[in-house]
């Protein structure tokens, strides 16, 4: 018989402005306003899109939404304090989206606004390709403008024909305030730490992706790797991204400088917590060793005690659990010990009241790597790092999400990259501040 046990509802709380709490991200921005305002006062935004149908009409239209709201969306100003403005267009032919940089007027444009500050973020209207088709304008444009330090935003035309223009507001705005430099949201209780003797704590998602040549192929030509920092608050911290040649000595080497330069960006003494987040296929033994090497390395050269989990992340376990009360939905935030070393955890579930849409899933924790004890390991503080970052996630102001970003963000940012190098860019030149990837 296995028991269980469930977080409290209060640590599945998010912080908004002024350290005010509430459990739904878009009711926590109604009513409190974002954590953490932009850096600067100015926020400009800019469209750009083709020469296509009524997509001038379409855009006038989605302007107004984001300017005076409707319905679910007040508006930008009142739900994220500052008041955009929305530079002149940019209309071009279709062929000049696939070729910006023989475009005049967009290079024009873009001269002028390079030496803005801040630099205006950029919406882009695409058509919607298949996401393995790499010289689809989405991948063209996005790399061409971060060649020039400028955000942007990508949205399918059918997003804004077929889907209600308030929902879509909402989480273009979302994106949109993050890579500005603002936090929508924090979490309200810290990860405790694990050890029980550290003050300080940070998560790391890291891992390598292999990217196939062809969509179905089992050729593979590139590897992505990527680490994305995040404190035990939940601020981002670090994001690092690489794109290599398939090598698997040669990316391991990359993936381990990549997690020494994160750690090494955390200003922090004495002794410090470390909870990596991984998830795809096992760790080799090699990997396994490599990784201990890293750490080893850091302890080093920071003069750092470190205690260190390391938590592989399965995403689609065979095992379930049902409630026998609420509908047979289990409770957000409940885990079960089903091994020594294996948590069956539910990012999703039942919460005060509001019921997910459909059944949820678990996710299956294994700690595969640690330098404690296991019977010194706090399992609630492991299971608290997975459930409360499956709460950050920025990309929308949904409820529900079933991954921690920690993971999620880093197939997104493994495929981006793979994408972007595709089409020319330098991704050694990515922002590693701000989440230019949502």
């Amino acid at each position: 018989m296995f028991k269980y046990k469930v977080l409290n509802d209060q640590v599945l709380s998010l912080r908004f402005k002024g350290n005010n709490p509430h459990l739904i991200p878009r009711l926590g921005l109604k009513d409190h306003g974002p954590f953490k305002p932009i850096e600067h006062s100015k926020l400009s935004i800019r469209f750009i899109y083709p020469r296509k149908g009524d997509l001038k009409n379409v855009v006038k239209r989605f302007i107004q939404v984001l300017m005076k709201g409707e319905r679910k969306f007040l508006g930008f100003e009142k739900i994220y304090r500052t008041k955009p403005l929305f530079l002149e267009e940019i209309e071009v032919d279709f062929q000049e989206m696939l070729n910006p940089s023989k475009s005049r007027k967009l290079k024009d444009i873009l001269m002028n606004d390079v030496s803005l500050s801040p630099r205006p973020i950029y919406i882009a209207l695409v058509p919607p390709c298949p996401r393995w088709f790499k010289w689809s304008p989405y991948y063209i444009l996005k790399a061409y403008l971060l060649q020039h330090n400028i955000m942007s935003q990508m949205i399918k035309f059918d997003t804004l024909t077929y889907r209600p223009l308030d929902e879509v507001a909402f989480n273009v705005s979302n994106a949109i305030f993050a890579k500005a430099g603002g936090e929508p949201w924090r979490l309200w209780s810290r990860i405790p730490s694990f050890s029980g003797t550290s003050d300080k704590v940070i998560i790391v998602g890291t891992g390598i992706s292999r990217i196939p040549k062809e969509p179905g192929f089992k050729e593979y030509d590139r590897y992505a790797g990527f680490t994305i920092l995040y404190s035990d608050e939940g601020q981002l911290l670090y994001i690092k991204t690489f794109v290599t040649e398939y090598d698997k000595q040669a990316v391991t080497k990359k993936l381990n400088e990549a997690i020494i330069e994160a750690i090494d960006s955390f200003n922090v003494y004495g002794e410090l917590d470390l909870i990596i987040h991984y998830a795809g296929k096992e760790l080799s033994h090699q990997e396994e060793e490599e990784i201990v090497k890293t750490i080893s390395q850091i302890k080093e050269m920071r003069m750092l005690r470190i205690n260190y989990v390391v938590l592989r992340i399965i995403r689609n376990p065979l095992y379930r659990v049902f409630s026998e009360t609420e509908h047979g939905y289990p409770p957000m935030g409940m885990y079960v010990r089903i091994g020594e070393r294996l948590l069956l955890t539910y990012t999703i579930g039942y919460l005060q009241g509001m019921r997910p849409m459909g059944v949820p899933i678990p996710l299956l924790l294994s700690i595969r790597l640690s330098n404690l004890s296991i019977n010194d390991v706090d399992l609630e503080a492991l299971v608290a790092s997975v459930c409360e970052f499956a709460r950050l996630n920025w990309r929308g102001t949904n409820l529900f999400n079933r991954e921690p970003v920690t993971v999620k963000y880093s197939r997104l940012l493994a495929y981006l990259a793979s994408s972007l190098k595709e089409v020319g860019l330098n991704t050694g030149a990515l922002p590693r501040k701000k989440p230019w990837f949502l």
